[in-house]
Order: C-alpha cells, then structure tokens, then sequence
C-alpha cells in the first residue's frame, strides 16, 4: 500500500539577516526616532534574507524569535514593533494580537506598545510576520523594554533566529526517476543538458504520468540557505509551462525541454541571498481536458559542483490552485428535490446564461490509494465527469438524478473533479448542477457542490 501522504512545512532555519538600521531603511522615520512612537534606533530592520526591503515570496510565513530572561515571575514589558505587513506576536507559544503595519504615519502606529508579562526564568518571544502580497518587501522592526521603558531587553538584529515555512502545503509526490519516465532522455543524463540524474519527476499527485487536469495548477516550492550572496543555476523541464518565481519576483517562464532541441533558455540564472532563499515554479497543463503533467529540477551552484535543491518529495512541496477562475454561483432557484441538503445548486452566474460550456471544478485530497468515488447529481444539462483529466462518464441532463461510480480510484494526493456542461442541452434555456460526492460505499461524505467550487466558462476542447 502506498504511504500515506500527510500536510506538512517545508521548515527551514537560519540567522535572521539586518536589511537596514532603523532610520536609514525604505520605510522612513515618520515614527522612528527620539520623540517618536518608536525610540530604539540601535534595533535593526531584520528578515530571512538579504534583499527583503526589495521583495520577498508570498504565501510564506516567516517566524522571527529571541529570548529573554526573566528574574522574577510577572515581570512586566512593553513591546514596540513596526512590520510590513503583518505578524502574529506570540509568547511561550500562546498567540497575543496581531499588529500591522507602523511605519507610515502616528495613526498608524495603534495599539503598541504592546503590554507583555514574562514567566520566571527563558521566555520565547515569537513573531509570525507575513510580507506584502505579491511578491511586495517585507521587514520586521521590534523593541522589547522594560515597563517603564528605561532598559532594553530585547531588540531586533542578526542575533534573533528566522524559521521560513509555507502555510497549508502538502509534499511533492514522486511520479518517475529522471532517467525512467514517459518524458524520455533525449536530454537527462551524464553529458546532457541536465545531468542530476538524482532529481525525481514530481507532481501534486501520484499517476500524473498518466493523466491530470486542464485546471489544476499546482506551485511547487523548496527553500535553502546560503551564507553570501552568490549565483546558481537552475536546469529545469516540464510538462507543459513553468512559471518561475525567486524570493517573490517573476523570473521567467519556460516550456517543456524533454524533447531534442526543446532544452532553450536554460539553465535559468539566479542571484541568491544571504539567508533563506524561496523557488517557486508554478506549473500550468496545456491540454484539456487534461494530459501526463510533471517537473523535474535542478538547482546547482555556478560552476556545478553543488547542489542546492532537487526536485523530490522531501525537498518540494506544493500548493494547489485550481485555474484562475471564480467561484460558481449558488442558484437561489432550487430546481428538483435533492436528496444531499447541503448540496447547492451551481452554475457560472446566476442568470444561468453564460457561454456554451461550463466546467465546474473541485479538489479532493487523498492521503492514500484506493478510494472510488460515487457521485450523486442533477444536471439540468448534459454533462461530461472528469477525473484528473481523465472521463469518468456523462449525466444526461434533463433534470433527472443520476448516479456514477468513477472506473478510477483517487490518486494519492490533490485529485482534481470537473464536470463539464452544456448550456441549453438537452432543454433550451436551462442550466444548473447539485451534486454530493461519497466513497463507493455511500458512507463518507467527500465533496457537496458550493461556491467554493471554481466555474470556468467557454473552455476549449472539452
């Protein structure tokens, strides 16, 4: 039986790294500085790596700790903290508040200092900070005193310890070694263009090699340390599009590389920083409605002689997306009975009118193999079922309630359903889908349409 597949973080740690003195840094002195909100011009802008002030990865959460001794139980402190953008301050482990922002103006500077009360003994004082979005800087400022404010106990430098993870990440699951896939080897291998025969093809589920989803697209991340600015090379092919992304900024978008005479572009050059480094490639499959989807990359030093981060399932996790598309629309008409409830009926808009075909997509998780899914459902159009790309069946339409038992089994991993359905077809006019999905059995709930499905609208070739 194949290992279970668990959530977990990607959890890196290494030194904190100084971007800026308090009053020299992009975020200006509007409340630093004597007489200002905050006073400490010895604490130091920090981050977990160099560069931060110019951009750093979304969707990752970096941890920012120090301690500090205590004399005496109940000793009171006032913490002074600026951050772009957000953090969680938490204390021994137990959350306190979460603050904003504090550099632009006084009004913004609110409700600091922040009133902290140390245990006897080594207190952990823990900072869950978040950058800007989008690839946008991110820093963390922070001053830790006595409650009078004379004496400081605490303040952000080199010293304070930085732990990286990404938030809601799953492993990357292995589909094929490099040198034993169905992408070939016109160019892996010693003397090829990409020669880390180690690396292993990876994808956000098992049987990828197979089949997975138009709309799924997974990004995948690993995260590494380097002790000085230096440059490395990234090799890296893909079926179909990698979109990469370091410490938050684009760096370029690549297609394929598998074939001979396809391996363009590449290797891929990047700066890395002082500190911990984030890659992200985000993988898009070209073919609807789906095809064998997988990465396979590498990331050595300049000269090739080390190498910092393989594609694996230890060493890669990802992040599911489905499509960029919005959510589906609830109905407030209800149509047939339904034996489901809570299941809603969906549809792209709420005029039910939109475009000639609508795939209305979710995601099951699946820690192992070997769950068969039955789905229960009405659609008032006729519809074609997918699973990972691959057809499981069609609903006639008309209204009519309709089982389906899935010929496939749930892949290890995100699986990804889509249902697919004609506007208009077989009644003019009419458009609408309920669903509940169970195990073959009937006795696990797995899925129930909502708005937290995606609708896609006009997609090609489904």
């Amino acid at each position: 039986m194949p290992a279970a597949h668990v959530a977990v973080h990607l959890h890196v740690v290494g030194s904190c790294i100084e971007l800026a003195n308090a009053t020299t840094s992009v975020w200006g002195t509007a409340n630093i500085g004597p007489g200002k909100p905050f006073t400490d011009t010895q604490a130091k802008w920090i981050w977990s790596h160099a560069g931060a002030d110019l951009g750093t990865s979304s969707g990752v959460r970096t941890t920012i700790s120090t301690t500090v001794t205590a004399a005496a139980p109940g000793t009171q402190t006032l913490l002074h903290l600026i951050v772009e953008n957000f953090a969680d301050v938490y204390l021994n482990g137990a959350f306190v508040t979460r603050l904003t922002g504090g550099w632009r103006n006084q009004q913004e500077y609110t409700n600091r200092p922040l009133q902290l009360t140390l245990a006897a003994g080594t207190n952990t004082l823990s900072v869950a900070a978040y950058g800007a979005s989008y690839g946008g800087r991110a820093g963390l400022l922070a001053s830790l005193t006595s409650s009078d404010s004379t004496t400081v106990l605490a303040r952000t430098s080199s010293d304070w310890t930085c732990s990286v993870d990404v938030v809601g990440s799953r492993n990357s699951i292995e589909v094929a070694p490099a040198l034993s896939s169905i992408w070939g080897t016109a160019n892996i291998g010693p003397g090829k263009p990409f020669n880390d025969t180690q690396a292993k093809w990876i994808w956000a589920h098992s049987g990828s090699t197979v089949s997975s989803s138009y709309f799924l697209r997974p990004i995948f991340t690993t995260m590494f340390v380097v002790p000085q600015d230096t440059s490395a090379l990234l090799s890296l092919i893909v079926d179909d599009r990698a979109d990469i992304v370091f410490n938050g900024q684009m760096v370029t978008a690549l297609e394929w590389g598998y074939l001979a005479g396809q391996y363009t572009n590449r290797p891929v050059r990047l700066n890395l920083k002082r500190g911990i480094n984030t890659l992200s490639v985000i993988v898009t499959n070209y073919n609807n409605p789906g095809s064998p989807a997988g990465l396979l990359a590498s990331l050595s030093s300049s000269d090739g002689r080390s190498v910092y981060s393989r594609t694996s399932s230890s060493a890669w996790v990802y992040s599911a997306l489905v499509s960029s598309n919005p959510g589906c629309i609830e109905l407030a008409w209800s149509g047939k009975p339904f034996p489901d409830t809570q299941a809603k009926w969906i549809w792209s808009d709420a005029g039910r009118s939109s475009g000639m075909r609508t795939a209305m997509t979710t995601i099951l998780y699946a820690q192992q193999a070997g769950t068969r899914v039955l789905l229960n459902a009405i659609s008032l159009s006729t519809a074609n079922v997918y699973l990972n790309g691959i057809l499981m069946g069609s609903l006639p339409g008309g209204g009519n309630p309709t089982s389906l038992l899935f010929n496939r089994t749930l892949a290890v991993g995100t699986n990804t359903i889509s249902v697919a359905a004609y506007y208009g077809v077989p009644t003019p006019g009419q458009a609408g889908f309920v669903a509940s999905l169970t195990s073959s059995d009937g006795t696990t709930l797995l899925a129930r349409t909502s708005t937290d499905w995606t609708c896609s609208v006009n997609v090609p070739s489904i």
